[in-house]
């Protein structure tokens, strides 16, 4: 909706599509409904780390999600590096990203996932949530079961996100 060209409609209706052929690749080579979230998060995140250069830090165990939560993942991740590209720190030479997440057992295991721009241009909250946005806060919250953190800091775009590891592993 908030294309202004053919072009760019046509684009981010791309970068999409093969965010998503990208996880269902995934899924086929595990062979079923489970994939590994390090193989989502790297196939996700490839090609803005190429040539040796590497603009989006990961962090965190291999767990073995379910293909709706991988896909959900993946697409998220898209949202934000495009937005990081559009806006924040991949718009600038020295700008990078850090992509962490953890297991927590205190009582019940919880799933942390957070994405911290770093070395970008000052940030200002946006007058009004683009569909990205209103997509990644509603994919993440119905994934985790609790809705996102999401900070438009000066210093860089913050996002993070926890809940019941239950709900993202692939049922056994």
């Amino acid at each position: 909706r908030g294309a202004t060209t053919v072009e760019r409609l046509a684009s981010d209706f791309a970068g999409r599509l093969q965010a998503l052929s990208n996880v269902h690749s995934a899924v086929f080579e595990a062979g079923g409904e489970e994939v590994s979230l390090s193989a989502v998060i790297d196939l996700t995140v490839s090609p803005y780390n190429s040539e040796g250069v590497s603009r989006i830090d990961v962090i965190g165990p291999d767990l073995i999600v379910s293909r709706d939560a991988g896909t959900t993942i993946a697409l998220c991740l898209h949202e934000l590096i495009t937005n990081a590209i559009k806006y924040g720190a991949l718009s600038h030479p020295d700008g990078h990203v850090e992509l962490l997440w953890s297991v927590a057992t205190n009582g019940n295991s919880e799933l942390s996932l957070s994405w911290t721009e770093v070395g970008g241009p000052a940030v200002l909250e946006p007058t009004r949530q683009g569909y990205g946005t209103r997509y990644v806060r509603s994919a993440l919250g119905s994934l985790f079961g609790t809705v996102p953190e999401i900070i438009f800091a000066p210093d860089g775009f913050r996002l993070s996100v926890s809940g019941s590891l239950a709900r993202i592993l692939a049922r056994q």
